[in-house]
């Protein structure tokens, strides 16, 4: 995603993406200055599409050195 240490994401922060068709959970497990990269949990939904640009995104959990 394009959040990284400059907008304060860190690694283990969960995220929930969903689209009209899909939901999926994205843990942060690498982190650059401005994105960073994770594994993708499929939540529901049929077929193997991932997110795209555009798909909502909503920080579910911090890491507890952050809370």
């Amino acid at each position: 995603i394009n959040l990284g240490t400059f907008d304060k994401v860190a690694v283990g922060d969960r995220f929930d993406i969903s689209s009209k068709l899909f939901s999926w959970r994205l843990t942060i497990t690498e982190m650059g200055q401005s994105s960073s990269e994770g594994t993708l949990e499929k939540l529901s939904g049929e077929g193997d599409y991932p997110p795209t640009r555009g798909d909502e995104a909503i920080l579910v959990q911090q890491t507890a050195s952050r809370k």
